[in-house]
């Protein structure tokens, strides 16, 4: 909860700055009431519905601070992917399994490793837009490391990686139904089609980035039809 809020309010700091729609005091101020509002809401899970959660928690608040924030700046030394694949994947659905069950378990870490792929996706074919900013700004993310070219080769694999997971998932769980995450393959191979013709021309990347958003979206939800079937049969 805490890094969305960042991911958030960092957004929110890249277009209300550049457009002087916000001041930066106004600015710091919304970042410290959503993350001040987040902290209270998650303390309060721990203190009133699941004390298991709070090691989650902590490594969830850790990540968000040390994201973009010094000494550790993930963001600016190529770890920012990562960050974000960990928290949205396997800690965030970790952290619901254990609200709900109150015991860890491998098949919620598992079964998030699909969604890990695909967000840390969108983060990496977004970053594109930004990558003569980030150059200028010393922002040393994936993208800004390898380049354009080959980093179209990173956002392809990531998209295999994802889909090779139903796969795992469809044999552990011994449910074929997995199978169903690779309806959305071919809106993945369009957009890194894309991604390979347009990644120079920011513009007529925009469809590519906007697959990749749908993609992520909707195979949550059919992760989430597959997981309750699975639950159910």
């Amino acid at each position: 909860m805490l890094l969305i809020s960042i991911k958030q309010t960092l957004a929110v700091v890249k277009k209300t700055l550049v457009d002087k729609k916000l001041t930066l005091t106004q600015v710091n101020w919304i970042s410290i009431i959503t993350l001040t509002t987040a902290f209270i809401i998650g303390l309060s899970i721990v203190l009133f519905k699941e004390s298991n959660i709070l090691w989650i928690g902590l490594a969830g608040m850790a990540l968000a601070i040390f994201y973009s924030l010094p000494p550790f700046q993930f963001a600016y030394k190529g770890l920012g992917e990562v960050v974000v694949a960990v928290t949205f994947g396997p800690l965030m659905v970790s952290g619901v399994y254990v609200l709900m069950a109150g015991t860890i378990d491998w098949s919620p870490i598992l079964v998030s490793i699909p969604i890990a792929f695909l967000i840390a996706n969108v983060l990496w074919i977004n970053q594109y837009p930004d990558y003569e900013a980030d150059v200028k700004g010393n922002k040393r993310n994936g993208v800004v490391r390898l380049g354009k070219e080959k980093g179209i080769i990173v956002y392809a694999l990531l998209f295999i990686l994802a889909y090779a997971m139903f796969i795992v998932l469809a044999v552990y769980f011994q449910n074929p139904l997995w199978i169903f995450g690779f309806m959305t393959a071919p809106i993945a191979f369009k957009a890194v089609s894309i991604a390979k013709r347009e990644y120079n021309n920011t513009q007529k990347l925009v469809p590519a980035n906007e697959k990749t958003v749908q993609i992520f979206m909707l195979n949550g939800i059919i992760m989430f039809l597959l997981t309750l079937s699975n639950l159910l049969f």
